[in-house]
C-alpha cells in the first residue's frame, strides 16, 4: 500500500487516478474538520470538494519530502478562511448534538451525558476561531503538533502553548455554561 506522500507524488506527476485513493482516505476527515469548525453541513460538503479541486489545481506545488496530511489540512484551513473572508458568513453556533458525526456514536443513552457533551460543544463554539481550530485539529482530528504548526505557520512549541491555553479557556467556558444550566448536582 502506498503512503499518502507516494500517492500525491504520483498525482503530481500526472497519475490523476491516484487522487481517488486520497479522496477515500481524506474525504470524511476533512468534512468532519469543516463541520466541527463551521457547524454547517452544506458548507462542509462544498469545502471538502473545494480542497480536492485545489489539490488538482496545485498538484505541482506538492514537495516530495512534505507531510501530505499537513499539506492537505493547510489547504483545507486556507479554503475555510477564504470562504469566510469572501462571503463573510457567520458561523452558526446553534448545533444540535445529534447532528455531530465524529466517527463513532457520541450520543449517550444517559441524558446527563448527552447534556454534558452538548455543553462541551457549546463551550468549544465560544472559543475564538484559532483556538477552536487548534483544538479540533489536535484533539479530535488527532493531528500532531508539528503538523498543526506547519499549517498555522507557527512553531511546534507555540502550538503546544496554544493547545494548553485553549484547553484552559474551554474548561472555563464549560464550567460557566454548566453553572448557568445547573446540570450537576
Amino acid at each position: 500500500m502506498l503512503t499518502d506522500e507516494e500517492l500525491m507524488t504520483k498525482v503530481a506527476d500526472g497519475d490523476i487516478q491516484r487522487l481517488s485513493i486520497l479522496f477515500d482516505r481524506y474525504n470524511r476527515p476533512l468534512y468532519n474538520f469543516f463541520y466541527r469548525t463551521s457547524r454547517d453541513q452544506m458548507l462542509s460538503e462544498d469545502l471538502t470538494q473545494n480542497v480536492f479541486e485545489k489539490i488538482l489545481k496545485y498538484k505541482h506545488t506538492f514537495q516530495k519530502d512534505a507531510n501530505f496530511k499537513a499539506w492537505i489540512y493547510r489547504i483545507a484551513r486556507n479554503a475555510y478562511h477564504d470562504i469566510f473572508r469572501k462571503q463573510q458568513i457567520k458561523i452558526n453556533s446553534n448545533v444540535e448534538l445529534s447532528e455531530l458525526n465524529i466517527g463513532s456514536e457520541i450520543i449517550e443513552k444517559n441524558f446527563l451525558q448527552a447534556e454534558e457533551n452538548n455543553l462541551l460543544y457549546q463551550a468549544l463554539n465560544l472559543l475564538d476561531p484559532i483556538d477552536r481550530e487548534t483544538l479540533v485539529l489536535t484533539k479530535i482530528e488527532k493531528l500532531k503538533y508539528a503538523e498543526v504548526a506547519q499549517m498555522q505557520n507557527a512553531s511546534e512549541s507555540a502550538v503546544k502553548v496554544r493547545v494548553f491555553r485553549a484547553m484552559k479557556k474551554l474548561k472555563d467556558q464549560y464550567h460557566k455554561l454548566d453553572d448557568c444550566h445547573g446540570y450537576r448536582n
